[in-house]
């Protein structure tokens, strides 16, 4: 590290406090509370989400799972939700930094691609950092636990899909293997869950993503996809209400992608 860098950590350390203001004595964010009673966690992590402090639910869920890791289905939700919502926004913020840097680079202004790259990698090492708890989660606990095959897809699949984000990121062969391998793993499970199963067909979505967008097997994706969205469609209106609402979402995602995908092979 160049003394360049440390001043810089020194510095920011320094000002933690003044990006949200404070008044002397206060609680800062380091200092959320979370209960040791679990059904105490998982209420706080529901209070957490209303409100949209997802740092903090996804604080609460991993106490939660530390404290016992069989996950009800709700609690499972409850568990997506936190990770994604507090990884999304970063995900978006590199992307949009990438686009700026790239313009920037594109113009010929250099004057400031060292402090984009700086800030860049400063959200990358918060997404990696966000991706890599997760999946200690999944391997230490959550995974060696669960005791239906939904619940295993699930965790899978969530697996899957955070080695997918670290891959999007630093394109390392090591996390595009694992993902491509839990992938399969989930799918072979997924195989006995019916075709129209929520978490079966998020699975066929996802895993069609993958090989479109991060191995480049365009034909493979689209296939897949296709053959996802043929199986459920044909089943989906002996659904009841509330399960045809949630499968019908995924085929509506699946068709667009399907749909997206025939253009750009135009």
């Amino acid at each position: 590290m160049t003394a360049t860098d440390t001043l810089s950590r020194l510095t920011n350390a320094a000002i933690q406090d003044d990006l949200i203001p404070r008044r002397k004595g206060a609680s800062g964010p380091n200092d959320f509370y979370v209960p040791d009673n679990r059904p105490d966690v998982i209420q706080l992590a529901r209070y957490s989400e209303q409100a949209e402090r997802y740092d903090e639910m996804l604080l609460c869920m991993r106490k939660a799972v530390k404290l016992s890791p069989e996950l009800t289905s709700e609690e499972r939700n409850l568990l997506l939700t936190a990770y994604k919502c507090a990884l999304n926004p970063r995900r978006t913020s590199w992307r949009v930094l990438g686009s700026i840097e790239s313009r920037e680079h594109d113009k010929g202004s250099s004057e400031h691609l060292p402090m984009l790259a700086m800030f860049r990698k400063q959200i990358e090492s918060e997404i990696m950092s966000l991706c890599d708890d997760l999946i200690q989660l999944l391997d230490a606990f959550l995974i060696p636990a669960v005791q239906t095959v939904e619940g295993r897809v699930f965790f899978l699949k969530m697996k899957a899909d955070y080695h997918r984000y670290c891959t999007e990121i630093v394109n390392n062969e090591a996390h595009k293997r694992a993902a491509q391998e839990t992938y399969e793993k989930a799918s072979q499970h997924a195989q006995s869950l019916p075709s129209t199963h929520p978490i079966r067909l998020g699975l066929a979505l996802n895993v069609s993503v993958f090989h479109y967008e991060i191995l480049k097997q365009r034909e493979v994706a689209a296939q897949m996809a296709r053959q996802a969205y043929e199986d459920a469609a044909t089943e989906v209106d002996a659904l009841d209400d509330d399960a045809y609402r949630e499968t019908q979402l995924t085929l509506e995602l699946l068709r667009d992608n399907l749909n997206m995908w025939a253009e750009e092979t135009q």
